[in-house]
């Protein structure tokens, strides 16, 4: 079966089993009036509700997604779906290496751009398996890892935590989403301490309804 067979076999499954789609709680404000509550953005801790995740460029594979000012905007729009857990994907696999043998349980999710409420089938992921550095971009859903987000939650600190790459392949400093300047692109960085805490660039919630 090729990947994007594997992958929509695997969706499918935990669509039956209540797992996609699956309401997310978070801020009271967040997305643009075309789409309101079903929509959600992404915020970083570095940031707190002032610049959420957007898409730079129009509807297409391989656009980049950045932080941008929060404003009522359809750039800012995403759809978040509950796709299970790492072992559901370990078992179907789509996911490989030590995200299966450290974080089997941790939930997995996947964030499709929606401008206005109209899902694109294209969801923030990677081009390439990710490392170091690697440039956050619009990607096909549903087609294999590099478009998936292990949110790790032993580490959830008031409300906000890590999201780990699929394709990632690092267990101590494991590669997650981080945050740069405003109007930067998002990358994946390998997981880092300030101060004696996660560095808030690489903590994530999600805020829900119009900004």
């Amino acid at each position: 079966m090729s990947a994007n067979g594997k992958a929509l076999a695997v969706l499918a499954v935990l669509a039956v089993t209540g797992g996609v789609a699956a309401a997310i709680p978070g801020d009271a404000r967040a997305a643009s009036s075309g789409c309101g509550s079903s929509c959600v953005s992404l915020a970083s801790q570095a940031f707190g509700t002032s610049d959420v995740s957007a898409v730079s460029g129009g509807t297409a594979a391989g656009q980049p997604v950045v932080m941008a000012v929060a404003a009522d905007i359809t750039t800012e729009d995403f759809l978040v779906s509950d796709d299970g857990t790492v072992a559901n994907f370990c078992s179907a696999g789509l996911m490989t290496g030590v995200n299966c043998t450290t974080w089997p349980s941790d939930p997995v999710f996947e964030y499709e751009y929606a401008p206005g409420g109209a899902a694109s089938g294209l969801c923030l992921g990677t081009a390439t398996a990710a490392v170091s550095g690697t440039a956050v971009t619009l990607q096909p859903c549903g087609v294999d890892a590099r478009t998936v987000w292990v949110e790790l939650a032993i580490d959830k600190i008031n409300g906000v935590d890590p999201l780990i790459a699929g394709t990632n392949t690092i267990s101590s400093t494991p590669l997650v989403l981080t945050a740069g300047a405003t109007g930067a692109q998002l990358t994946t960085r390998k997981l880092s301490l300030s101060a004696g805490t996660f560095a808030q660039h690489q903590m994530w919630r999600l805020l829900t309804g119009i900004l």
